[in-house]
């Protein structure tokens, strides 16, 4: 598994690899997984408490809402899994639908 985890990071931190995977992506029709993915891995740099629940929030609204533009195929509790409360948004949010995608 940590093969296939390393070869993923590689590929989505390579430009000609994202390029390649976006077109296949956009092929089988599910370019919004990678585009959650890269997102995801841009908010985990996020260190200002209210940017990083700024962005979490804009991220749930377009993959995770009921009415996403570009909504994941994911189950009904993995989207009741991610809540933006009142308590700190950690970097880790979205680690489990990260890896369900």
């Amino acid at each position: 598994m940590a093969s296939r985890e390393l070869d993923f990071a590689f590929i989505i931190s390579d430009r000609a690899g994202v390029s390649t995977f976006r077109a296949f992506c956009e092929e089988e029709c599910s370019s919004e997984y990678l585009s959650f993915v890269q997102e995801v891995m841009s908010f985990r740099k996020i260190e200002a408490p209210s940017l990083r629940r700024h962005v979490a929030r804009k991220i749930c609204e377009r993959y995770i809402a009921d009415d996403a533009p570009m909504a994941l195929s994911i189950g009904k509790s993995a989207r009741e899994a991610v809540h933006i409360g009142d308590s700190p948004v950690g970097a880790d949010m979205f680690a489990t639908l990260e890896s369900e995608v």
